[in-house]
């Protein structure tokens, strides 16, 4: 099993105790404790991307290493999916996912 297959084996079996469901406590301790200014951010490894949102929410222009996330174990249902670019705004889209389905939705941004 190669690596890009035991971490897609992990976030569908829900097995991923690196994903606390907030940012990193040591990540907001840093930056607000420094403080650190708002600057171009990489975020390597950004798996569902906690701390990328905290820091882009909090002024930094952050990149997940890929921009790409996926979100393994919903519920079917329908969601409303959010991406948020520095200087090209947000977009939103809604995606219906049907029990047992994968889906895919792409966003591209325009100048």
């Amino acid at each position: 099993m190669t690596v890009e297959e035991d971490y897609r084996a992990r976030y569908q079996s829900g097995d991923i105790p690196w994903d606390v469901g907030r940012a990193d406590f040591n990540l907001i301790d840093v930056v607000t404790q420094k403080p650190i200014p708002s600057c171009k951010a990489l975020d390597i490894g950004c798996g569902t991307g906690d701390n990328s949102i905290w820091l882009a929410r909090n002024g930094f222009k952050v990149t997940g290493t890929d921009g790409k996330f996926e979100i393994a174990g919903l519920d079917a249902g329908t969601y409303e999916l959010e991406a948020w670019h520095e200087r090209l705004g947000t977009l939103t889209a809604n995606v219906t996912v049907a029990s047992g389905a994968t889906e895919t939705v792409d966003f591209t941004f325009k100048r």
